[in-house]
């Protein structure tokens, strides 16, 4: 048995494109030995404009192994995906995928990783996969013996060397000898690097006096007790039981059917059937586990280790788990571990990486350091920095124009530091990032984003063009004049002043600052173009933090009255002919401002809940 390989940090691009048919593929060079050398592994390729696989639906899973410095054997279209063709510069990374996932549960379940067969007679062997490499107190080890013993027993573990193989007998433990072997047992061997006089050996687990382990092949029915045993191995039917306690092991028991009670059985392997279990608790399975529900029994506690490994790691795969970033309220002042407040706080990088891949900056970063740099020796300069090497930050610059070879939005690691100086890195520890001028402008380096700020705020969905969130977005054409003025709108029904409006030809921060007709509006700023049937775009939904107005998720909207009017109804009457003369009724209605009522904004019935977001740490 091979597993997959794994190995942490196994980032990289593509070096060049491979067509939809290509088994092969090379990445960035000199960055091969970031993968497993040996054995296969699954990998995940997804486009360079993604952060992660998981943002790219056309994500590809590939097997790999590899074949040269930086090349590699790939079995394309693994686990479900669908073979694309990649380009240069496409990323590459080793992943955890539910086929790995898979596999370990298939070992931990059955038991394999610690299980083999033992050949020879007296000196027994066995190849363990993955090798065991080295004696050490307590390894624990499963093994099949193809032959009975006739003379001393000895055992070695992937040609480790023979140690001697002792059973206990009280307090006392011997070497086992003829006989001790019967062909086809299974037995359960552990290390101790005590015995033999400091040499080390085996102890057989199970191995007393009485040698219970030989006499219990046979069908055991109608017994009263079974407490205290060490190891049972190779029972086809245990029928009728009133209670089994204290069981060191049971092996390969093909049924156990009317048990009262089973308390205290380190570990089970292989059983085949259970039925109509009575009480049970403390007990661990470590072996296969057929024909096995637990309606069968009538009160279940204390499974350990194995079952709620698994059952966690199931959970995970297949996505059980709460996902980074995930939103939620909580009832009182302080949030649960592991989750933070949505107060528009500041969050560093590094510590709260997961939550800062998922939120990637949307709401904002901290003001930032001001940094120097020198392109001849890829360094930064902050006087008395106070950052560590593994710091992960940030970088921007006043007028966009980083140093040639760095970009916004990128994950750096902080390297080489000194009480002044460091370099940054893709990868934590990884090589130094080259960078060829030194830009213009300030430059930034940011080592924390920004949480959304919920407090105070009613959330609402995301419109994404419904229409229903009608200020949301509102895309126009107009004629620009390089002026304040916009004409030929077809309808500037839906527009309203104070909306920000963007464009080709429209300054930053400009708004719409009067509709002053059905067609035409007038704006802030002036156009710096004239032009018609220019494209462009309104929204009273304001910047989230990082720039982005409109229909985007978390950006934001002030609290306004849908538009109406209100109607003042006046009576009188009209004397006509002077005075004396005859009188008419007439009433008439205008609009007119109405005394002002109400409080401070409009709502609803509402009541205070603590917006939280999972951070997972």
């Amino acid at each position: 048995m091979s597993l997959l390989k794994n190995k942490n940090f196994a980032f990289s691009a593509l070096a060049s494109g491979i067509t939809i048919s290509g088994t092969s593929l090379t990445v960035t060079s000199g960055e091969g030995s970031k993968f497993p050398s040996t054995g296969y592994f699954m990998c995940a390729i997804w486009g360079n404009a993604y952060s992660s696989p998981g943002e790219d639906t056309n994500r590809e899973i590939v097997k790999m192994t590899l074949t040269g410095s930086d090349t590699f054997a790939i079995t394309r279209a693994q686990e479900g995906s669908t073979a694309k063709a990649w380009s240069s510069g496409d990323n590459i990374a080793l992943v955890l995928s539910a086929g790995k996932v898979d596999e370990l549960e298939d070992v931990i379940q059955s038991g394999k990783l610690n299980y083999a067969i033992a050949s020879g007679t007296n000196a027994y062997t066995a190849v363990f996969d993955p090798a065991i490499t080295s004696y050490v107190s307590g390894n624990l080890v499963k093994v099949k013996f193809t032959n009975a013993s006739t003379g001393v027993v000895t055992f070695a573990c992937n040609a480790l060397g023979l140690k001697k193989v002792y059973g206990r007998s009280g307090n006392i433990y011997i070497n086992l000898g003829s006989g001790d072997i019967i062909a086809g047992m299974i037995g359960i061997l552990i290390y101790d690097s005590t015995l033999d006089g400091g040499g080390g050996g085996w102890i057989l687990e199970g191995f007393q006096d009485n040698k219970l382990y030989k006499n219990l092949h046979a069908n055991n029915k109608d017994i009263t007790n079974l407490n205290d045993i060490t190891s049972m191995i190779d029972i086809d039917s245990m029928t009728d039981i009133n209670s089994m306690n204290d069981i060191v092991s049971m092996n390969d028991i093909t049924s156990m059917v009317d048990i009262d009670s089973m308390h205290d059985i380190v570990s089970m392997n292989d059983i085949t059937s259970m039925r109509d279990i009575g009480t049970s608790r403390n007990i661990t399975f470590t072996g296969t586990l057929n024909s096995i529900s637990t309606t069968i029994f009538n009160y279940l506690s204390g499974l350990t280790s194995n079952i709620q490994t698994q059952l966690n790691n199931l959970s995970t795969a297949l996505g059980f788990g709460i996902p980074i970033g995930m939103l939620g309220t909580w009832p009182v002042e302080t949030p649960p571990a592991k989750w933070l407040i949505r107060d528009g706080s500041a969050k560093s990088i590094t510590t709260y990486h997961k939550l800062h891949l998922v939120l990637q900056g949307a709401y904002g970063l901290d003001s930032g350091e001001v940094f120097t740099s020198d392109f001849s020796t890829n360094t930064f300069t902050k006087a008395a920095h106070g950052r560590s090497n593994g710091d992960i930050i940030w970088l921007t610059s006043s007028n966009n124009d980083l140093p040639l070879g760095l970009t916004i939005k990128t994950d750096y690691y902080i390297i080489n530091k000194t009480n002044d100086t460091f370099q940054v890195s893709l990868t934590l520890g990884g090589s130094v990032v080259n960078f060829t001028d030194n830009g213009s402008g300030t430059h930034y380096y940011h080592t924390s984003f920004l949480l959304m700020d919920a407090l105070g705020y009613f959330p609402r969905y995301w419109d994404n063009n419904k229409g229903i969130d009608i200020g949301a977005e509102q895309n126009i054409t107009g004629d620009l004049n390089s002026n304040t003025t916009i004409n030929n709108i077809a309808s500037t029904s839906n527009l309203e002043v104070g909306m920000s409006i963007t464009g080709t030809g429209i300054p930053n921060n400009t708004t719409i600052t009067s509709i002053y007709s059905a067609t035409i509006i007038i704006i802030s700023q002036a156009a710096t173009i004239t032009s018609t049937g220019v494209s462009l775009s309104c929204s009273n939904r304001s910047d989230r933090g990082d720039g982005t107005i409109g229909d985007y998720v978390g950006t934001l909207q002030q609290d306004e009255n849908k538009s109406h009017t209100h109607q003042q109804y006046g009576y009188g009457s009209i004397h006509t002919g002077g005075l004396g003369g005859s009188a008419r009724d007439c009433s008439t209605s205008r609009n007119m401002p109405t005394a002002p009522t109400g409080g401070l904004d409009s709502r609803g019935k509402n009541r205070s809940e603590n917006p939280i977001i999972y951070a997972g740490v």
